[in-house]
Parts: C-alpha cells; sequence; structure tokens
C-alpha cells in the first residue's frame, strides 16, 4: 500500500506540477494490498479498498470501491447489523474450520460455543472462556487457547491481547523446517 500525500517529480520550472495535500483516513477502513492513495482523498469510515486499487477521490462512508481509477461497487453496506442467529452460525462455522486444522496439530481441545455467543475452550482441565460480544478472553490463557485466539483474529473475530500472533505448527511442519535448517 502507497499513501502519497505530495507529489513532484519533474522540474516545477518547466511547467510540471507540484501536489501536496493530506490524506485522511476514517475508522474501521481496510486498505488491500498493492493500493495507492493519492494527496487530497479523503476515504470514510466502515470502508473496504479492493486489491491495488488507485484511489484518486473521495470514498464515503460504509462502501466498498475498488479500480484503477478506484469506483464504488457498493455503497451503504458496513456496517452491516446482524441478527443474532447470523453471528451464531458465523461462529459455528469458525469453529468448525478450526476443528478441520486441528487435524493436523497434536493436541485436542474441547470446544463448546454457548448460546450468549461464548465460547468455552477447554484442554488439560483449563477453561478459557471468549466472549464474542465483548471481545474479552477470561480465565486460563495459554499456548492452546493463543492458538484458537489467532485463528479467531484471522477469521475476522477481533481478540487482542498484549501476546504476539503466534499459531502452533503441526509436528511434521516442525520436523520438515528442522531438517531444510540442518541441511540433511
Amino acid at each position: 500500500m502507497n499513501i502519497w500525500t505530495h507529489a513532484s517529480s519533474m522540474d516545477v520550472f518547466n511547467g510540471y506540477p507540484f501536489t501536496k495535500n493530506s490524506v485522511i483516513v476514517g475508522s474501521h477502513v481496510w486498505i488491500t494490498a498493492g493500493t495507492t492513495i493519492l494527496p487530497g482523498v479523503e476515504i470514510g469510515s466502515h470502508v473496504i479498498i479492493g486489491n491495488s486499487s488507485l484511489v484518486n477521490k473521495d470514498i464515503p462512508d460504509g462502501c466498498f470501491a475498488a479500480g484503477s481509477p478506484v469506483k464504488i461497487i457498493k455503497e451503504h453496506v458496513y456496517p452491516k447489523v446482524l441478527l443474532f442467529e447470523e453471528k451464531k452460525e458465523i461462529l459455528n462455522e469458525i469453529i468448525d474450520q478450526y476443528k478441520k486444522l486441528l487435524a493436523l496439530k497434536s493436541f485436542k481441545p474441547e470446544i463448546i460455543q454457548k448460546d450468549n455467543l461464548k465460547i468455552e475452550y477447554r484442554i488439560d482441565q483449563k477453561i478459557t472462556t471468549f466472549d464474542c460480544v465483548n471481545k474479552k478472553i477470561m480465565g486460563d490463557i495459554n499456548k492452546y487457547s493463543e492458538d484458537f485466539r489467532d485463528f479467531l483474529r484471522y477469521r475476522g473475530v477481533k481478540f487482542f491481547t498484549d501476546i504476539p500472533f503466534q499459531s502452533i505448527t503441526p509436528d511434521w511442519y516442525d520436523r520438515a523446517c528442522e531438517k531444510n535448517s540442518s541441511g540433511k
């Protein structure tokens, strides 16, 4: 991503333009890879800018925009209010995907979705509760629950702790990396 607040590559005494202006970006904005934003552009809040876009004009709140030059594809779409059942379905899908990933890992937690959009993560008689509404983690936080937290974050359920993102890799991957680094 490139954000330009000024532009002058040629000699202004030969008539080439000089541009200098701020770029304003609202809150809850996702500017994807390869995007360039030119001077003087204002991007509203709750906006997604598609890959490799050239943003040369203002983008209003709550839209999806993409292209080179950028065009507004959908307006008034973000944030979208989801029903409780829709959120519950999203969580079920995320949990199912994580369980498939666990087939590659050496630990097997019990994961229980509660009716109040909380998830209980149980391993080695330790319980971690993920409150998906208030984005809080309670109970025993360990490397296994952090692995799940990282997967939730990857899937768009944003939990933050002071612990850096570090998922647990499968044993076979670790062994392959060790072989490569030792040259055998």
